[in-house]
């Protein structure tokens, strides 16, 4: 069997991710299978890059308002419908490269971290890709989104029995739903000592330590949390990662803490799960992988700047299932890391990849 396991970067850092470790999983423990992982924006025109996805980015940092309107008009199962047909043709011919990689590829299956990828392969003419192999959709968020559900899609990964449910509502059989959980790096399913790990990192036991994500590309307003969490009355310790963003990180490190205030800024690292194990809490922008990672460890999340549409969602479930606090105001979230915050339910047990590889390599045969 040949997998190939197709990610889309500039949708935020954790489509990638979530694909890097089903590639991890699939050659650790099914290493029978030929696993290929590949970023569909290596193999789309500059044009297509530019329209989807770094629009995308432009309007979720610049133009939220709107890009939540967009998000809930093609929301709705018409618009959705439409907005497909009318772009059909446009993607066509922006993808004329992925379909030859494809074709070069000749996989088996193919699993997408995001709907984009098998929406242009599943609507590919027959011309272009003469064999379809089996496209199956890991949806990487806790709840659902009309556009992505893809007609011909063999079976979609879901987080949550809700989103199953809803699935259920909109006719898709209950066969091709499986509510798996969003995969995250077998690092976070491991024990580890936080007292060794907080030594490592020489940051003093006993007393608060808040951890500050800035996402994979460093987005987020870090030095703006950072002032805010300044005002804290009790000692702490602060650990913010700047994510790939050397200028952020620049600043972060011109910043003056108070001093019963500690700060350590680190920039690009892969060890996430270590400064979040030895965290109390996580202040962060509330994307799925991060917030399961959370869920994991057994943290609690404090949502800042939740992106209207998918990001709201994933703050609901937060709050819905007590994972957490969104706080909406600088005042906010100064109150929430100054006042204790009900532990989070059990963290996660299973590996949702090992899962997730284990069915789809099981439909295959």
């Amino acid at each position: 069997m040949k997998l190939l396991i197709l990610s889309i970067s500039g949708a935020g850092a954790g489509h990638i991710r979530v694909a890097k470790t089903l590639e991890k999983i699939a050659r650790e423990k099914f290493p029978s299978v030929e696993t290929i992982h590949a970023d569909m924006v290596d193999f789309i025109s500059l044009p297509m890059k530019t329209t989807v996805i770094d629009s995308y980015a432009l309007l979720a940092k610049r133009m939220p308002e709107f890009w939540g309107f967009l998000y809930d008009t093609t929301n709705q199962p018409d618009t959705a419908r439409r907005f497909t047909k009318l772009t059909k043709q446009l993607k066509r011919m922006n993808s004329l490269r992925l379909y030859e990689h494809i074709r070069d590829a000749d996989p088996d299956v193919i699993l997408c971290t995001h709907f984009l990828p098998a929406d242009i392969i599943l609507n590919a003419p027959k011309k272009y890709l003469s064999r379809m192999p089996s496209v199956s959709v890991i949806l990487t968020d806790y709840d659902i989104h009309s556009l992505w559900l893809v007609p011909g899609t063999h079976h979609y990964f879901v987080a949550t029995e809700k989103m199953k449910w809803k699935m259920l509502r909109k006719g898709i059989p209950t066969e091709r739903i499986t509510v798996s959980g969003i995969p995250v790096d077998p690092s976070f399913l491991v024990e580890k000592s936080a007292s060794e790990i907080k030594a490592k990192y020489r940051i003093k036991e006993n007393q608060k330590t808040i951890l500050v994500l800035s996402g994979g590309v460093g987005m987020g307003k870090s030095d703006k949390i950072a002032k805010t969490l300044f005002e804290m009355k009790e000692p702490a310790t602060l650990i913010i990662i700047a994510g790939n963003n050397p200028k952020l990180e620049k600043t972060l490190r011109a910043l003056e803490p108070p001093p019963h205030i500690a700060l350590d800024v680190v920039g690009w690292t892969d060890a996430v799960d270590e400064y979040m194990r030895i965290a109390d809490l996580v202040v962060s922008k509330p994307g799925g992988l991060t917030t399961t990672e959370c869920i994991a460890l057994g943290k609690p999340l404090i949502v800042v700047d939740p992106i209207p549409g998918q990001e709201e969602r994933n703050a609901e479930f937060i709050l819905e299932h007590n994972h957490g606090r969104v706080a909406r105001s600088p005042e906010d979230l100064l109150y929430y890391v100054e006042h204790e915050l009900p532990a989070p339910k059990e963290g996660i047990k299973k590996n949702a990849a090992e899962s997730i590889l284990t069915e789809l390599i099981s439909d295959f045969k």
